[in-house]
């Protein structure tokens, strides 16, 4: 009975099978037979035909131009960048490839200013002090034409005059050459230093103002105060449209009106910012060729703040007074000798040392003036019970130390301070006077106070920052070798393998890609992000920096894998 029914079930699939296929050649015949008649074209119908074909003539030259005007972008806006590109002129070209010369060798002139700052000092070596007679032009000034005083006058005045040592005279020309080339090559340091490290000092300026712009409302939420100097000149180059110039971000005046426009008033903001409606900045530029053209398109607001912070900068106020010194030295050779002190500015371990001076200078300041206070109560003393110990003169002439109050203060600040014992070491013995036991609580306790105290509390502040500023250096150039800058994993868990450390810091977590990667987000345009270049953008300008894989790494997540 069971193979029965499986044949009956074969059976009728296969009777549905053969109808099915009856059905669809019978479709396809009659398909067939309505294409046969639709092949027959009528009159009007080919007329149809004709125009429908035209029209797919035009699509085709219409998509044609579609395609070529859907060019890249880039590529676009550089073809039109090129065609409104003003010629470039000659001289200005030259002028900045002479600059971008003197740019890449400023460091190659400051030792070239050092070579003959040397030279200068090493032939100043072989002068002398002459002295010449008034009179008779005696080299020695000590006498008349016979080389007697007469009726034992006083002797006449004589000049001083430093000239070289005979028999080097040739040095002279030789040292009066090397004056002008080094004042030729201190002019070249400022232009080139100009050229080379006032771009970045602008730079950190603009991106300062724009932080403090943007995520601190400064002169929108709050104003600067008056001693604020900074703050206040900041503040003039806000409505600049060359604000931004150097700093990579041109839209933050953009972001914080919109930001901030909820909360302050919309005019007020863009009448601050110098910008317009529609969110760019005011503009208006004379595209004439005439020198009052030229001098109209200038942003004179804008160069008057970075003439300042310019002006302002530490390093170029001291390029200018290494030129002051130079000229000077047309004066006097003898001013060469200040450029030696350049030495010590242009090698780190020597500048540390200056720094540990200035590093704690509050502090210094603040001991100075109490042991100028601690002197001054000495003084006090000194002059009231103390006079006469101050007067190692003869009777004849007496030695006026302690008659005033100011001369009584300078003496204890410019010997008491320097002697090694105190001011007592300075001071008459009071070997059986009436004062000898308030004497020796006296000299005693200035020397506990000044010399003990405040002077080793001077020095302690100079050699703790000079420890405190080699600990600092130490520190980041034993963290950058013991451990990744990028995940912050010690060396040690990757040097399990040969080479780990060495190969993890340069394939996986180099810092120089990461840098890349942002410089790539600031240079691309906003709307063409991926989600994870949108993630990382909006991090980075709430500088938020928990995109770094701190504490993770492929290695960590292989673990397992590369153990097996």
């Amino acid at each position: 009975m069971k193979m029965k029914m499986v044949h009956v079930a074969k059976a009728a699939q296969q009777s549905e099978f053969d109808d099915e296929t009856e059905e669809e050649k019978e479709e396809e015949t009659e398909e067939e037979e309505t294409t046969e008649k639709d092949d027959v074209p009528t009159d009007k119908e080919a007329e149809a035909a004709e125009g429908d074909a035209e029209e797919e003539l035009v699509e085709d030259e219409v998509f044609e131009d579609s395609a070529e005007e859907e060019q890249p972008k880039k590529k676009r806006r550089k073809k039109v960048e090129e065609e409104e590109k003003p010629p470039e002129n000659k001289f200005s070209v030259l002028v900045e490839q002479i600059m971008s010369v003197f740019a890449r060798n400023f460091y190659n002139m400051k030792h070239l200013a050092l070579m003959v700052t040397f030279c200068v000092n090493f032939i100043l070596l072989f002068y002398k002090i002459s002295s010449i007679d008034d009179e008779n032009g005696d080299e020695n000034g000590n006498g008349d034409e016979n080389g007697d005083f007469e009726n034992g006058d006083e002797e006449d005045e004589d000049f001083e005059s430093v000239i070289i040592e005979e028999g080097l005279e040739f040095l002279e020309p030789i040292l009066q050459l090397l004056s002008i080339i080094h004042t030729m090559v201190a002019i070249s340091i400022v232009i080139s230093y100009y050229h080379l490290k006032i771009p970045l000092v602008i730079f950190k300026r603009e991106k300062e103002v724009a932080r403090d712009l943007e995520f601190e409302g400064k002169w929108i939420v709050e104003q600067p105060s008056e001693d604020d100097f900074k703050g206040q000149w900041d503040r003039l180059v806000l409505p600049t449209s060359s604000f931004p110039s150097f700093y990579f971000d041109k839209f933050v005046k953009r972001r914080t009106r919109e930001k901030y426009s909820e909360t302050h008033d919309y005019e007020r903001m863009t009448a601050l910012l110098g910008m317009e409606d529609n969110g760019v900045s005011e503009e208006t530029k004379d595209t004439s060729s005439s020198v009052f053209a030229m001098l109209k398109n200038v942003d004179w607001r804008y160069q008057l703040w970075k003439m300042g912070v310019t002006l302002t900068d530490q390093d170029f106020l001291y390029q200018l007074g290494f030129l002051m010194f130079s000229v000077l030295g047309h004066v006097n050779f003898f001013f060469f000798a200040a450029h030696l002190v350049d030495v010590i500015m242009g090698y780190k371990t020597l500048r540390v040392i200056l720094q540990a001076i200035t590093h704690n200078g509050k502090q210094l300041v603040l001991t100075c003036g109490m042991m100028a206070i601690v002197c001054y109560l000495y003084t006090v003393l000194a002059f009231n019970f103390f006079r006469k110990f101050y007067d190692k003169g003869e009777e004849d002439e007496p030695d006026l130390k302690c008659e005033s109050m100011w001369t009584c203060f300078m003496f204890h600040m410019y010997v008491g301070v320097r002697a090694g014992g105190g001011i007592g070491d300075e001071l008459v013995e009071p070997d059986g006077d009436e004062y000898e036991y308030y004497r020796m609580i006296f000299d005693f306790t200035f020397f506990f106070l000044i010399v003990i105290i405040l002077l080793a509390i001077v020095q302690g502040f100079i050699i703790d920052a000079f420890g405190e500023l080699r600990d600092q250096a130490n520190s980041v150039e034993e963290t950058l070798e013991s451990k990744c800058f990028i995940c912050g994993i010690d060396a040690e868990y990757f040097n399990e393998l040969p080479r780990g450390f060495e190969i993890h810091t340069e394939k996986e977590h180099n810092f120089a890609n990461y840098m890349f990667f942002l410089m790539h987000l600031i240079q691309k345009d906003s709307t063409d992000y991926t989600g994870q270049e949108s993630y990382v953008w909006q991090m980075y300008q709430e500088r938020n920096w928990d995109f770094f894989p701190v504490g993770e790494c492929f290695r960590k997540q292989y673990e397992n894998e590369l153990k097996e």
